[in-house]
């Protein structure tokens, strides 16, 4: 888990029971681990889940643009369609929780970017 990763959960957990708070969540695949997303927020008919990404060393516009607006986006996208696909889909968490996550469950998509530039003045949001 990254810095970034662990953070964010932390003050996820803070403010809900943790309980309904998952880490890092990663299902098998023809025997290949594959990540279903950062965190996950179970709530009510709900799940909230979370891709995180933390600034590396390229410059602010073209790291927002790859990572979070591409690679961010694609994977958020990536696991509603896991979660849609299977009927009743077996996931494992950071501690090595096993989670049935329930197809039916609205899902609320949330990007988070960690970056220590002053560039990002402005939140940058999207709805399906």
């Amino acid at each position: 888990m990254t810095k970034s990763e662990i953070q964010c959960t932390n003050y996820i957990i803070d403010f809900f029971f943790k309980e309904f708070v998952y880490r890092n969540l990663y299902f098998y695949e023809s025997k290949q681990k594959l990540e279903l997303c950062d965190g996950l927020i179970e709530f009510q008919d709900s799940y909230v889940i979370f891709q995180i990404k933390e600034k590396d060393t390229s410059t602010s516009v073209k790291w927002l643009n790859k990572k979070v607006y591409d690679k961010a986006v694609r994977q958020i996208k990536d696991s509603i369609g896991m979660i849609r696909r299977a009927q009743n889909l077996q996931v494992e968490s950071y501690a090595g929780e096993q989670i049935t996550i329930d197809c039916t469950k609205e899902i609320i998509p949330v990007i988070i970017f960690d970056s220590d530039d002053k560039e990002y003045k402005q939140i940058h949001t999207s709805q399906k």
